[in-house]
């Protein structure tokens, strides 16, 4: 007997349409986003597209004019700096509570990590890869609060994401810092990657740091 699943609500399918528009730059910063023009570009009523700009302005991806609609929020240096050192605090925390990982999740994660090396130029991919090696880093904690409290800011930061996995040599050294990360906890135990994962972290930052003026 198939299983019954419920369609995704529209007002989902057109937040991650819009989510993907600001985060590739379709919709640049500045633009201005109204639910008319939304509305009639994707065939849907104002409601759920309401619904999801609001929720994205919640995220600060756009910034809410009230009753002169909303347009995207800039990228600026002040969100990279207030958002990724809580990412990576979260992240070391649900690694250093979790379970010691499986041969089979050292395993996934070595070929998602083997894929994001032969991602070439596709930076989608690259993100979709990234994302997915992280989760899957995490995949053995059961705090959900927590996995959640992550996945919101990870929304925040994929625009910054995108920046900087379109550069090829920032792509090889995530690569490098996961297989070390990968390494260190074959051999010693996941303990010690927590300052490998805060590092790697960091890095992104800094770099982008000196792509945002």
């Amino acid at each position: 007997m198939k299983e019954n699943l419920r369609p995704e609500p529209l007002r989902q399918i057109v937040y991650k349409d819009l989510l993907n528009r600001i985060v590739t730059g379709i919709l640049e910063p500045g633009v201005p986003v109204r639910d008319t023009d939304i509305s009639e570009d994707m065939g849907v009523s104002r409601t759920p597209v309401r619904e999801a700009l609001l929720r994205l302005s919640r995220q600060g991806l756009l910034v809410n004019l009230h009753h002169r609609g909303f347009v995207v929020s800039e990228m600026t240096a002040e969100v990279v700096g207030e958002t990724y050192p809580i990412v990576w605090a979260l992240e070391c925390l649900a690694l250093r509570q979790s379970p010691a990982l499986t041969g089979t999740i050292l395993g996934k994660l070595q070929r998602i990590n083997q894929s994001l090396e032969k991602s070439a130029d596709k930076v989608e991919k690259r993100i979709s890869l990234d994302e997915q090696w992280h989760k899957t880093l995490l995949s053995q904690y059961e705090n959900q609060r927590l996995k959640d409290a992550i996945a919101e800011l990870k929304v925040i930061v994929r625009r910054y994401e995108f920046a900087y996995m379109q550069d090829a040599e920032l792509v090889s050294h995530s690569v490098t810092d996961h297989r070390h990360l990968l390494d260190t906890i074959e051999k010693t135990g996941k303990q010690d990657a927590i300052p490998l994962l805060e590092e790697h972290w960091r890095y992104s930052m800094e770099n982008l740091f000196k792509r945002i003026k």
